[in-house]
């Protein structure tokens, strides 16, 4: 639980945190940030918690007492546009923290009052930019005329930090680096027979999953690859992988059912271009899995040859008979012992009891 005393203090200086998100509120996703919202939403029992996002008029599932839907489901750019049309109508008490997941989901309420927080899941221009410049180029200019106006960024990793301080060095004061958390009550190790390899994440280009699976097909074994997850390369990643049997598509998967995959598990791969600190890898050490995976974001320190998984290099090039040799489970799971929930949320309510004294 988080700490009585941090708790009580923001209860009596502010009553709601409003988390900014373009998520489907709605509709329960395999996604870091989903997670990282309903995760840390449960723990701040203090205060009123209001989630701003997209989804339909169903009954919304992410943890918190109050739902602002803008937008049926839609792009991360019509999200914005409609955010655009109704942010100035939307009635927020001033004295409610506003936590976006994004610098420019803040854009449009730049200029209130609130105490303002930002989380960066990963490097979002180094991502947008793989996808559109166009895209880049708005979000660059909606970044430079948020920052200055945000009380607090939190980084998920330490490499995006490190990078934004060098581009905005008179913003670096406000720039802290908290990781994501991890489960640990829910995400854990036991006696199942470890049987399959395992992919656990969105099917996109920048996760490299056409890699991981061209690597596979190279491995003589028997083990299975189960690959979970939806996303826009669901169909193209199955046509890539329809002549081997041993490649299994699960698509979407119950977040809390994760737990029985990753303990059958020998090992999780994750090939990304860009990652901050995947809340997959956490999980999966977490079960006591092993992880191989790029030298990307966090995982260049968390991930260590030998103990708990191993660092391919940028050719990705990977012998899976070696990445499986034996990991002790004990060393996968302490490696995570930080990474807990209830550690991670008492770091981010630091934040807002410090912003709050300013």
């Amino acid at each position: 639980m988080p700490d009585k005393i941090a708790t009580e203090v923001i209860k009596n200086r502010i009553p709601e945190i409003v988390f900014i998100t373009d998520l489907d509120l709605s509709n329960q996703e395999v996604a870091g940030i989903w997670l990282y919202i309903h995760s840390l939403s449960k723990r701040l029992t203090g205060f009123k918690r209001i989630i701003l996002g997209k989804g339909s008029s169903l009954k919304p599932i992410i943890s918190g007492d109050e739902h602002i839907m803008i937008t049926p489901h839609m792009s991360n750019i019509k999200f914005i546009k409609e955010l655009y049309k109704k942010s100035s109508g939307l009635v927020i008490n001033e004295k409610a923290i506003l936590h976006a997941q994004r610098a420019d989901f803040m854009y449009f309420f730049r200029s209130r009052p609130n105490p303002k927080f930002i989380t960066f899941h990963g490097n979002p221009k180094k991502i947008l930019k793989t996808k559109s410049l166009f895209r880049y180029f708005i979000y660059r200019f909606m970044e430079q005329r948020v920052l200055p106006k945000t009380d607090r960024v939190i980084f998920i990793d330490r490499e995006t930090k490190q990078e934004y301080e060098l581009t905005y060095p008179q913003l670096k004061n406000k720039f802290v680096y908290i990781p994501s958390g991890v489960d640990t009550e829910l995400f854990i190790s036991n006696s199942a027979e470890r049987e399959h390899f395992l992919y656990v994440g969105r099917l996109a280009p920048e996760k490299r999953i056409d890699k991981i699976i061209e690597a596979y097909k190279k491995y003589t074994g028997k083990e299975k690859l189960l690959i979970i997850g939806t996303g826009p390369l669901f169909t193209q990643l199955k046509t890539l992988a329809e002549n081997d049997s041993r490649i299994i598509f699960t698509g979407f998967v119950d977040h809390n059912d994760l737990p029985k995959y990753y303990q059958k598990a020998k090992g999780l791969f994750l090939f990304s271009s860009s990652e901050g600190l995947p809340l997959t890898v956490l999980e999966a050490l977490s079960c006591g899995v092993p992880v191989i995976a790029t030298p990307v974001g966090d995982l260049k320190y968390l991930i260590k040859k030998g103990y708990n998984g191993m660092l391919v290099d940028s050719e990705l090039s990977l012998d899976f008979e070696y990445s499986i040799h034996r990991y002790r489970a004990e060393d996968c799971i302490n490696s995570t012992k930080e990474y807990a929930w209830e550690n991670i949320a008492k770091r981010i309510i630091q934040q807002y009891k410090e912003v709050l004294k300013d």
